[in-house]
């Protein structure tokens, strides 16, 4: 990379010196002016995030102790580097570090280095009128303690008046559970079920989630599993039809190179609850419009034989979909008075969680071309160097890349530093 980069990728793996080079970096920002009430005010520009509260403790104490160490010229791999990359005498170096040491200790608070969370609630806060958060809300960090409240209110609704609907919701669901296999326990299956609440890709479905009713969730389902046996009605007299043809024609089991579509066809006749298997010799039909190229098989059996095939197959893209929907509807309408439930509970307890959190922010800078909720930090922070990027969501970095677009246009230096393969928590 040549002087006129702003922006850097560091990868670095286990035990290849990141904190040493990130500590690095932060000083040569903070050591970049040569005017003394220029160089106190430079740390207060520089944004270091990394992704836990350790690492963040870890990175302040390193930035303190390095400092302290060049300000009494102790010389270090570190102090050559500095001196190398900086075109700076040794006695230049230890009096900018004497400079920023001070200003450090006497402006603690201003030292940015935190986790990505502490920083997006801060953030969060500052806005907390324009994000429609209650002023003085409080983040929830323990979810199990939220899902055992919302499931417990949930389950308290079954067989009260004006809760027809969502009994016999919650009871289909904990049928569907056991004949899965699952405990018929339904509280904990309940649980289970609402993880995905707290998960940052679904937060957009639950919303959409969220406007059906109980009564809306079962019409639909009765009518999916309506759909699925008017076809599977049809499929079955369409292939009892191509049977009785074959008969008349002399086509049976015993017909040489025609027993397989035969016996798919009897199968097929009496498919009351699910489909046959669609095999290789259905799908070559279904493709050539062929039967038999030999002249075994009547064309008028034939005829019958290709109608019923097309009619499967072309079928199968809605009835399996349809079969999966019915699969997942009682878990989806159950999400969906989790939701409402969740909602309701953060805006009594004046609560909310990350995830709100980084989803209300991700709203906001997808609506503005400049966003507002970055005004007052983007002239702050000219510089920003993130740690663990890869355990870094897309929608975390959707809100910081405002910030880091503004740097880079105004040629200020950011860095990212990741290890793709230690992606521990996005991996989790």
């Amino acid at each position: 990379m040549n002087n006129s980069t702003s922006f850097y990728v560091y990868k670095a793996g286990a035990g290849s010196g990141k904190t040493f080079n990130l500590v690095k970096q932060y000083l040569k920002l903070a050591f970049a002016e040569q005017r003394d009430e220029r160089l106190q005010m430079l740390f207060r520009s520089i944004l270091a995030i990394t992704f836990t509260n350790k690492a963040a403790n870890e990175m302040k104490a390193r930035i303190v102790a390095t400092l302290i160490d060049l300000a009494q010229g102790k010389p270090t791999a570190m102090s050559g580097q500095l001196c190398d990359e900086l075109h700076l005498t040794t006695d230049e170096l230890q009096r900018r570090a004497k400079i920023v040491q001070n200003a450090v200790l006497h402006h603690y608070s201003d030292l940015s280095v935190c986790t990505i969370d502490s920083f997006m609630q801060r953030l969060v806060r500052t806005f907390a009128r324009d994000l429609k958060l209650p002023l003085n809300f409080n983040i929830e960090l323990d979810a199990d303690y939220i899902t055992a409240s919302l499931v417990e209110q949930l389950l308290e609704q079954i067989g009260t008046e004006g809760k027809e609907d969502l009994t016999d919701v919650l009871c289909s669901y904990g049928t569907m559970k056991m004949d899965e296999g699952n405990s018929y326990n339904i509280e904990r299956n309940l649980q289970k079920t609402s993880e995905v609440l707290f998960k940052e890709e679904t937060a957009a479905y639950l919303q959409q989630l969220e406007q059906y009713s109980p009564s809306q969730f079962k019409e639909a389902h009765k009518q999916l599993k309506e759909d699925n046996r008017t076809f599977l009605r049809t499929c079955s007299q369409m292939a009892q039809h191509a049977l009785d043809v074959c008969h008349a024609n002399g086509v049976d089991e015993n017909t040489t190179g025609l027993k397989s579509i035969h016996n798919w066809l009897v199968k097929m006749s009496d498919c009351s609850t699910t489909l046959p298997n669609i095999g290789t010799t259905v799908t070559k039909i279904y493709d050539s419009g062929v039967v038999d190229d030999k002249g075994r098989c009547p064309d008028v059996a034939a005829q019958a034989i290709v109608h019923t095939v097309t009619t499967v197959v072309e079928g199968l893209p809605l009835y399996h979909p349809r079969k999966k929907m019915m699969a997942c509807y009682y878990d989806l309408a159950a999400l969906s008075e989790l939701q409402r439930l969740r909602e309701t509970y953060y805006k009594n307890n004046e609560l909310t969680d990350f995830t709100e959190i980084s989803h209300k922010i991700n709203e906001v800078v997808k609506e503005s071309p400049v966003p507002y909720l970055y005004e007052r930090l983007g002239d702050r922070y000219r510089h920003f160097l993130i740690d663990e990027f890869q355990d870094t969501s897309q929608e975390q970095w959707h809100n910081l890349l405002p910030l880091i677009l503004n740097s880079v246009a105004a040629e200020q230096r950011s860095l990212i530093v990741g290890d793709a393969k230690q992606a521990i928590y996005r991996f989790r």
